[in-house]
């Protein structure tokens, strides 16, 4: 195997088993109930000496800078490198979802045979067509009632690697239907991802509902926030990602 796809466990993945599978490796962050710890300069060389191993090129796709360190350290320890390994590092701007997304293309790229050069422009090219809309949840007693009026809690979009204010709602209703909103703006989306945390009470029913309606034979994947991204954003975060590029690109 020529190429290999490194990632961190941030990202958040629809699928249990793929044969690209093989093509990708992920860093385990160091994470606990409030804080994840980004990788320094010697994991990333700890890293590319074992996947040296078994690929001739890596692709690194880190996640936004704004969020989550550790792209000055993987293009640090890509530059130190002394080996024969071809690295080329990427800032997606992503996060969770959609930097599961991203490694996701780019492992099947990787497994088609593609080189490191077209692997990153494929991945480049996805990255406009990335959606995510979420309500963070750092206080895990801030719960959301169907009857408060005091709960104003925010939603953010993840655009550019940044976290712009978007609206704020005060009930799951309020926020069910926002998602519900966000999801009937596209046409022709190839992937759909419902993302919660452990202790929200917000469910994908009516997404899934709504999602089949509009996209019949796209599945919207339910997924738990996993332990980097509940520190980060609190165990009742809630959002969505979705996944719409054009046909023309669409490989």
């Amino acid at each position: 195997m020529s190429l290999c796809i490194l990632t961190n466990d941030s990202a958040l993945f629809s699928f249990a088993s793929s044969s690209s599978m093989q093509y990708l490796r992920s860093m385990t962050l160091n994470a606990n109930v409030q804080t994840v710890t980004a990788p320094l300069e010697a994991d990333f060389e700890r890293a590319y000496i074992q996947v040296e191993r078994e690929f001739s090129a890596l692709l690194v796709l880190c996640p936004a800078p704004a969020l989550l360190g550790g792209l000055e350290a993987a293009q640090a320890a890509a530059h130190a490198h002394g080996g024969v390994l071809k690295i080329s590092v990427l800032d997606t701007g992503q996060i969770g979802a959609g930097l599961g997304i991203l490694a996701q293309i780019a492992a099947r790229q990787a497994s088609a045979g593609a080189s490191l050069a077209e692997v990153e422009d494929c991945v480049r090219a996805a990255l406009p067509y990335i959606f995510t809309l979420f309500c963070p949840g750092r206080n895990p007693q801030e719960n959301f009632s169907q009857t408060s009026e005091a709960a104003n809690q925010p939603m953010f979009s993840l655009e550019d690697g940044a976290l712009l204010p978007f609206k704020k709602v005060r009930t799951k209703r309020h926020l069910i239907e926002d998602l519900l909103e966000f999801l009937e703006e596209f046409e022709h989306p190839q992937q759909l991802t419902f993302f919660h945390g452990s202790a929200s009470k917000l469910r994908s029913h009516s997404l899934r509902e709504t999602a089949g309606r509009l996209f019949p034979g796209i599945l919207l994947n339910d997924l738990n926030l996993n332990p980097p991204l509940t520190a980060l954003f609190g165990p009742q975060t809630v959002g969505m990602t979705v996944l719409e590029m054009p046909s023309r690109i669409v490989k």
